[in-house]
This record gives C-alpha cells, structure tokens and sequence, in this order.
C-alpha cells in the first residue's frame, strides 16, 4: 500500500513539472507570435477598408492553433492532477468535518 502512495505521489510531481514546462514551452511560443506580428497588419483598425471587425469564431486561427493545442493539453493535465491527488487525500466524512484530510496510509 505504501508503494501505491509512492507511485501516486511522483505522478501528481511529474504531472505537474511537465505542465508546469508546458506552460513555459507554450507562453514563449504566444510571446514568439507576438513579436513577429507584422506592423502594417497590427497597426490596422478594424473597419478601415469597410469591413467590421474579426467574429467570435475566427480569433482561433491557424498561428494560434499551436498555443491552442498546448493550453488543451494543460487543460488534461490539470484534471489528471486533480484525480490524483483526489485519490491520495480523499474528503472527509461530515461526523468529523473538523480535521484535516491525511493522506491514506
């Protein structure tokens, strides 16, 4: 049983070091994109030319789509961390709604 802890607990660190790299992996690709915008495309305002605006289901486009896919992997990850750790310290009873979850033993 003491095994099965062990197991739990490095997946949860591991689960949450490689979200946390990610992370990292995905804010420089966004902050990459950013600064690689053209200034003639940024500089232009909407409805300049006659147009409106972009509608709410364009903003996701292709140069997106990568940092799209990372932030749906996190989004995973979060939730796999979430169960684990909902498995090692589970909820209390509400007779001893007092004490502090503990981890099974």
């Amino acid at each position: 049983m003491r095994t099965h802890l062990t197991r739990l607990r490095a997946a949860i660190a591991l689960l949450l070091v490689g979200s946390g790299l990610l992370f990292a992996i995905g804010s420089t690709i966004e902050r990459h994109q950013h600064h690689a915008e053209h200034p003639a495309t940024a500089a232009h305002a909407p409805g300049e030319n006659g147009q409106g605006g972009e509608s709410g289901g364009n903003q996701l486009n292709e140069s997106n789509s990568g940092v799209a896919t990372i932030a749906a992997i996190l989004i995973g990850l979060h939730l796999a961390v979430t169960g684990l750790a909902e498995a090692l310290y589970p909820r209390q009873s509400t007779v001893n709604s007092g004490a502090v979850a503990e981890p099974r033993v």
